[in-house]
């Protein structure tokens, strides 16, 4: 019996997720795992769950420990990683408590080696009495033989659309195709097993080429279908590798992968492929580059003729293209396609390499946000610093937002330049005026020693904005509660239900709460006004939880009541709480549970 190495609960844990993992420990708690069994390499077990059926859970093991887990809660779908359910987590956790509890069965091989052919035949017809869903199945060609005899790929297409066909429409197909679909990929590793490349890639381009026929049918929330496709492209890509000779076979592998890619960019981008997939670069001749590159060229002139260009798409081909004739183009010629096809990233790195950083300055302001950032950051490895630097200030001033400002920020402060580092946190402030940019503009200048100086001038401009959040936030931090209690007070809106409360609490009231729990010592009064106004938000967010963590805070109040020896004050309250809220069950239900 192979031994299935030691199992902790943090490898589990890694596996499975936090989540899934608590889960997990209480389904072993309500003994949901039932038959555990060991066979070979996999432990099998029922675990009974949300539905009144138990699902069917497998996880699978290697010599170093957990590769994949399978279960019927997602379809059938198998899980590598950190994708494992709270059914394999449950799985996993009895075996680590109690492998005795399962029972060691042989493995599929040898069950079946024991049974005669009529045997076999009686357990098929059984099965599809059970699951008349698979009959399509047996359609599948025998398995590889050592004698490699080329295949008909027309079955295997045939396969892929009856597997699509019999699913039907439903928000979970998805996962009973992919199953289906994963047995016969199965069938194409079983080529590629026995060096057979030819069959294995026919086989790899049937599944993913018919896959991608049917993809936009369907919701492929999860990716279920998509890691299909990934699997395919990953396995023709190992065909490419080992097959150094057959120029024909790497010409179909090329052009099926390059099937998939195109695919992928002009419907937006599934992340079927990598941008650039590594198999058009690694291992490929100059000739098969060229090709490929034709191939980018006649898409690219495809969408202009059918006027379905967009920059995204430009980019995405642009790139590849550049990538595949970079060696091969004049800088001129690579400027040029860099700029038709927006690669700008390809452009000012040849610019910066070229030294010729005007242009490249030029060409970089042509983007904003995040792309304009990673632009930046070319500039710096290349030593222009005084160059970007420049461009970024001007576009940090212009910019609605923070980004470009952020940049110059953390790239000032790791030049120790604090007193440019403190002008972008200043102009972050102005755009952005929340406390916590309040207290990295602070840090920055108590370093320089004009903290004083920067405050004043913060404190004037969120008064004369009326930034009374921040500016609360920033009088409390510094201990000044009156002049915090002062500007909640000035703030008060006016209104019919207003006239109780002496503090602004509705425009504030993550502040204001903080407020309260600031003047609990020194003002307790206001605390409890405070305090009350949070009471009657969570009360009016309905809800048990929200009545349990106002409980929490009536509490509190009592005791501020209770400090200032005017308990019948409380008493008038809650009474009077209890009568403007008395149709609310649940809440009179937390009162009393918290003796209120």
């Amino acid at each position: 019996m192979s031994t299935i190495p030691m199992v902790t609960e943090q490898k589990i844990r890694t596996f499975v997720g936090e989540q899934n993992f608590l889960k997990g420990q209480q389904g072993v708690r309500d003994g949901a795992i039932v038959n555990p069994e060991q066979q070979a390499m996999a432990l099998k077990a029922y675990c009974y769950g949300s539905l009144p059926e138990p699902f069917r859970v497998q996880v699978t093991f290697d010599g170093s420990g957990i590769t994949a887990s399978l279960c019927s809660c997602s379809g059938g779908t198998p899980a590598y990683g950190n994708r494992g359910c709270e059914h394999a987590a449950a799985l996993l956790l009895t075996w680590n408590e109690q492998p005795e509890a399962f029972t060691q069965m042989d493995d599929i091989d040898t069950i079946l080696e024991r049974q005669s052919k009529a045997q076999l035949i009686t357990l098929i017809k059984q099965l599809l009495q059970k699951q008349p869903e698979v009959e399509w199945q047996l359609t599948m060609p025998p398995l590889p033989g050592h004698k490699s005899v080329p295949i008909d790929t027309e079955d295997y297409r045939r396969q892929v659309d009856e597997a699509f066909r019999h699913a039907g429409r439903e928000w979970d197909a998805v996962y009973g195709i992919s199953s289906d679909l994963y047995s016969i990929t199965e069938t194409a590793a079983r080529f590629a097993r026995q060096r057979d490349y030819t069959n294995a890639a026919a086989i790899y381009e049937a599944v993913a080429v018919r896959t991608l026929s049917h993809y936009l049918s369907y919701h492929d929330e999860d990716g279920a279908l998509g890691r299909v496709v990934q699997d395919c492209v990953e396995g023709l890509g190992a065909c490419l590798e080992s097959e150094r000779e057959d120029a024909i076979l790497r010409e179909r592998i090329l052009e099926a992968i390059f099937a998939v890619y195109r695919f992928d960019v002009n419907h937006g981008g599934f992340g079927l492929t990598r941008d650039i997939p590594p198999e058009f670069l690694q291992g490929t001749t100059s000739q098969e580059k060229h090709l490929v590159a034709q191939w980018v060229r006649t898409a690219l002139a495809e969408l202009q003729e059918k006027q379905q260009e967009s920059d995204w798409r430009r980019k995405r081909f642009g790139g590849l293209l550049l990538a595949l004739e970079a060696d091969l183009l004049s800088d001129e010629e690579f400027l040029r396609i860099g700029r038709e096809t927006k690669s700008l990233q390809e452009v000012v790195t040849r610019l910066l390499e070229l030294d010729r950083v005007d242009e490249a300055v030029q060409d970089a302001s042509q983007a904003d946000g995040w792309q304009l950032v990673k632009l930046a950051d070319l500039f710096v490895q290349y030593g222009q610093d005084a160059a970007v630097e420049r461009m970024m200030d001007e576009k940090a001033q212009q910019e609605r937002y923070t980004i470009t400002a952020e940049w110059l920020k953390t790239h000032y402060l790791a030049k120790n330049n604090l007193a440019a580092a403190l002008e972008m946190a200043e102009l972050i402030f102005r755009k952005r005026p929340w406390y916590a940019e309040y207290q990295k503009m602070r840090e920055i200048s108590m370093e320089l020693g004009n903290w004083e100086a920067v405050r004043l001038a913060a404190l004037m401009f969120l008064e004369s904005t009326k930034n009374i959040s921040t500016l609360v936030e920033a009088v409390l931090d510094e201990g000044d509660i009156e002049r915090a209690l002062q500007l909640l007070q000035a703030t008060k809106p006016p209104g019919p239900e207003s006239y109780q409360w002496q503090y602004d609490y509705a425009r504030t009231p993550e502040v204001a709460l903080k407020a309260a729990e600031r003047t609990e010592e020194a003002y307790p009064r206001a605390s409890i006004d405070l305090y009350q106004q949070h009471v009657e938000r969570l009360i009016a967010g309905r809800g048990r939880s929200n009545y349990q963590v106002a409980c929490s805070y009536l509490a509190k109040i009592r005791s501020l009541y209770e400090k200032l020896n005017v308990t019948e004050q409380w008493t008038n309250y809650i009474a009077w709480l209890r009568k403007r809220h008395s149709r609310l069950s649940t809440l009179k239900e937390e009162l009393a549970a918290a003796g209120l």
